[in-house]
């Protein structure tokens, strides 16, 4: 009986010296369902996987969900218009961000939303109906415009629970960027007549709101939203087309290079034209931190 007891006491005294843990002789004012509430715990550092801490960085995917975003020309007093454009806004679809922590509170991010226009038509027009000089058509219209978006958000404390923190911050985003288009309309007969029109925009577009947010926290994930109080986007350049033309018309070969704006022809025009528009909507994340 001596024998197996004095063998117990060096096995556990073994054990214990390969196994990097201890006693817990006093118990503090620990939560329940945490790390400190066991008997045993491991004295290593145990690292929390759901606080955030400066230079931490994050990887996330936005979409954004405007809410009443208007889709016309908004009536003022006395029956005064004033334009709006939520092309620009509406393009803000999967827009990928890099962030990193600065300090435990403060994020700074930089994120890209590209926005493409193509459209393209072949064919010829049914002339036993219509009278028409150039039946055969050609329509091409290709833009691709790439917008930046920074953005700096303060978070506050967490409300945590078992298998997820809340997490609310409040920020701040600026946006910009142009989107250039160019069309390109092509009209020709079987006579070797043709009336080919190159017209090229180019518009610039800046943003900027203010919201609010939540995050589900994980260990390296969370799922968030962003309700913006407010957000105002200003487009400019819009109205003005430069456009060069080459015909030819029974043997007579002309080129052509004006400007267009307010249907009417313009040998040489600038153009101050800016479409402002106010909008809201909710903003939803999925984050992956490292």
């Amino acid at each position: 009986m001596k024998k197996l007891y004095k063998l117990f006491v060096i096995t556990s005294m073994i054990f214990s010296l390969q196994n990097d843990v201890f006693g817990q002789t006093e118990y503090g004012d620990y939560q329940k369902n945490s790390n400190y509430n066991l008997d045993i715990i491991n004295n290593r550092p145990w690292q929390d996987l759901r606080i955030r801490k400066a230079g931490t960085k994050v990887i996330s995917l936005m979409t954004f969900l405007p809410i009443n975003a208007p889709t016309d020309n908004i009536e003022l007093i006395n029956g005064v218009t004033v334009d709006v454009d939520t092309k620009y806004r509406l393009t803000e679809q999967l827009t990928p961000n890099v962030k990193k922590y600065i300090t435990d509170k403060n994020v700074v991010g930089v994120g890209l939303f590209y926005k493409r226009i193509s459209q393209s038509a072949n064919g010829t027009i049914d002339t036993t109906s219509t009278v028409d000089l150039l039946p055969t058509k050609k329509y091409i219209s290709r833009g691709q415009g790439t917008y930046l978006r920074g953005s700096f958000d303060h978070h506050f404390s967490n409300i945590r629970y078992k298998r997820f923190d809340v997490d609310f911050y409040t920020g701040a985003s600026l946006s910009l960027g142009f989107t250039p288009v160019k069309d390109v309309n092509d009209e020709s007969n079987d006579k070797g007549d043709y009336i080919n029109i190159k017209t090229t925009t180019k518009t610039f577009g800046i943003g900027g709101d203010l919201y609010g947010g939540i995050n589900l926290q994980f260990n390296r994930w969370s799922f968030g939203a962003e309700l913006l109080a407010l957000g105002v986007d200003v487009n400019s350049g819009f109205g003005k087309q430069n456009v060069v033309s080459e015909s030819s018309i029974s043997g007579v070969s002309k080129t052509e290079t004006f400007s267009t704006y307010d249907a009417n022809q313009y040998t040489n025009i600038n153009v101050s034209k800016s479409l402002a528009s106010m909008y809201r909507g909710v903003r939803l994340q999925v984050s992956y931190y490292f």
